[in-house]
């Protein structure tokens, strides 16, 4: 056991409380990491959305310009029906439908316009989008990148860390052990010191008789928030005269 059981409980409550704070690191790194995939994931879908919106125009432009080839072509079929026709009734009736394709085809002429300004937009803000997005993914992919190479790093700590703990336990009484692992499973900070007759996480006044106990190097358990607690002073005396005596 070594000469100072409570200098070596103290290094091993901080050693715990440095592996709880690179535990709770790689959870918030790997949070936020979480939140960065999920951007990139939407910064994919509003492009993949736009090119399908101009991919949409681009099939109706080519739905109309058939549309309008089709009207020219039964236009041409009519004139030349027109050309060919005596009949003074067929001729008129075939003037008429010549007449209803031009009207169709100025509509459908209209029509490919409106659709081909769309569309020429569209493709104008995919190329702007394209670029924005391409600077954006960059941006996420270092994050992320940046972010995973830290979460290696952090779990390497982790692992050294704990590979500590036997080292560290080698020096404290049993009994301190027992209290201590039972505490630390419930709260963050299971050990702390006495300050001003009481205890300094809760702020419960300590009984006399425990503070007796506690002058004299005892463990005590907190009858208000059940943390072990000690005299700091005491406690140093004790190291001071294990010193001087050596």
């Amino acid at each position: 056991m070594s000469d100072h059981p409570f200098q070596a409980f103290i290094e091993l409550i901080s050693l715990d409380q440095d592996i709880r704070t690179v535990h709770r690191e790689i959870i918030q790194i790997q949070q936020s990491t979480e939140k960065h995939l999920a951007e990139k994931q939407e910064v994919v879908g509003r492009l993949d959305q736009f090119k399908q919106h101009v991919h949409e125009l681009r099939k109706m432009v080519d739905t109309q310009e058939l549309e309008m080839k089709e009207l020219d072509q039964q236009e041409k079929a009519q004139k030349d029906r027109l050309d060919s026709v005596s009949n003074a009734k067929e001729h008129q009736a075939l003037k008429k439908e010549i007449e209803r394709f031009k009207r169709a085809q100025h509509e459908g002429e209209v029509t490919l316009m409106s659709i081909w300004n769309k569309l020429e937009i569209a493709q104008k803000e995919l190329t702007e989008q394209q670029t924005a997005y391409n600077a954006k993914i960059e941006e996420l992919h270092k994050i992320i990148h940046d972010q995973q190479e830290k979460i290696t790093g952090l779990q390497q700590q982790l692992v050294e860390k704990k590979n500590e703990r036997p080292t560290k336990e080698s020096g404290i009484p049993q009994d301190w052990l027992d209290k201590y692992s039972h505490m630390r499973m419930q709260v963050e900070n299971p050990v702390v010191p006495v300050e001003r007759g009481g205890c300094s996480a809760c702020f419960y006044t300590i009984p006399d008789q425990e503070l007796l106990r506690l002058n004299r190097r005892a463990l005590v358990q907190c009858k208000g928030c059940f943390r072990l607690l000690y005299a700091r002073e005491a406690m140093q005396d004790k190291q001071v005269e294990d010193e001087s005596a050596k």
